[in-house]
């Protein structure tokens, strides 16, 4: 028979370990939040005919029950330089043009720790706008010339944010620092590292 201070001696041993284990659990994982690359990448590969490309990501990962997987979102806000025909002549102008695409998706560790994550993105959910002001500015397009030019750039731009997406589908060695405000990871397929500054 457990006597009461039996029961009370018990209590004083595994209270203290039962705290210490719920409070393990409940810990955030030190990426969640949201980060911006520290510098524009250069994708001018990956877009059809422009002069110079670049692009800013912007990753926010979110915390799911179980502090196992969440939600992750990718933003990509492109720079482009590009030549585009003008409606007054057959000459082509060159114009620069902005555009902000836009992706959600989720995460998972791979592995038993935080080190490394699988990204999965809804390639289905994809938004691209191209900032029209930008791109008529330059090539001095009427209306309905804007609108199918504006179409073609969103194209470009979608085909050139999907490579990104798919380059951050693995994210290998993520390191948080200790104050928590910068992060870096490495990406494969070429090899780089990448570095973050929290938002």
């Amino acid at each position: 028979m457990i006597t009461m201070k039996q029961i009370g001696v018990l209590s004083a041993i595994l209270l203290p370990g039962i705290a210490l284990l719920s409070s393990c659990t409940e810990k955030k994982a030190d990426f969640i939040g949201e980060w911006r690359a520290v510098k524009p990448v250069s994708v001018t590969s990956e877009i059809t005919g422009a002069e110079s490309a670049t692009e800013e990501i912007t990753l926010v990962f979110s915390e799911a029950k179980g502090n196992t997987s969440g939600k992750v979102e990718m933003t990509g806000r492109f720079k482009v330089s590009m030549a585009l025909p003008s409606d007054s002549t057959a000459v082509s102008v060159p114009v620069t043009f902005t555009a902000d695409a836009r992706c959600d998706g989720s995460w998972t560790p791979d592995g038993d720790d935080y080190d490394d994550l699988l990204l999965v993105f809804d390639y289905e959910a994809i938004t691209v706008t191209v900032d029209t002001t930008s791109l008529s500015a330059g090539a001095k397009l009427s209306p309905e010339h804007l609108s199918s030019t504006s179409e073609l750039c969103r194209m470009k731009v979608e085909n050139a944010f999907r490579s990104t997406l798919a380059r951050y589908s693995v994210l290998d060695d993520v390191e948080v620092s200790k104050d928590r405000t910068s992060m870096d990871l490495e990406l494969q397929n070429p090899k780089e590292k990448v570095y973050f500054t929290r938002r």
